[in-house]
């Protein structure tokens, strides 16, 4: 292995470029438990991972215009109107779905795994000023930058 192999192996660790992540699941059914399929494709090298994990999270984001008064330097007013947006988190829950493992180069390797969100958990919806949704983000839990599959809203 020259100079730039090791170069280019350093940055595909530090950037989580090791592998691909891809998650996906059947539709929300709350109260029960649905299933969440994992997907990883791993590049040109061999790597370590310390686990499998699944990060579920609910989020509600509402948006409003704001409206304010401005004065101008030269005495009028003006007003001033600008779109404010405020998130809550209404729900947390990491799974590790596979504990450390080897994975060979150029390999698919696919998981899956259960999970539920609770009776009584904020519905799914999308109103004129407000929503709140479900999200998945699946990743290899490894030395550097982990891969992971960017967060999925659940339907």
């Amino acid at each position: 292995m020259g100079i730039f192999d090791k170069v280019k192996s350093f940055a595909k660790k530090l950037t989580g470029g090791s592998a691909k992540v891809f998650v996906e699941s059947d539709p929300v059914c709350f109260g029960s438990p649905f299933e969440v399929r994992i997907k990883a494709e791993v590049q040109d090298e061999n790597i370590r991972i310390d686990r499998v994990y699944l990060n579920v999270v609910g989020t509600e984001l509402v948006k409003a215009r704001a409206s304010d008064v401005v004065r101008n330097s030269d005495g009028s007013t003006r007003t001033r109107t600008k779109t404010v947006e405020l998130s809550h988190e209404t729900f947390n829950d990491e799974i590790t779905v596979k504990g450390a493992s080897n994975l060979v180069a150029n390999q698919t390797y696919e998981w899956k795994t259960e999970i539920t969100i609770p009776n009584g958990s904020l519905p799914i919806y999308h109103g004129f000023n407000a929503r709140h949704g479900y999200y998945i983000r699946a990743g290899l839990d490894m030395s550097g930058n982990d891969p992971d599959s960017g967060w999925v809203e659940l339907k």
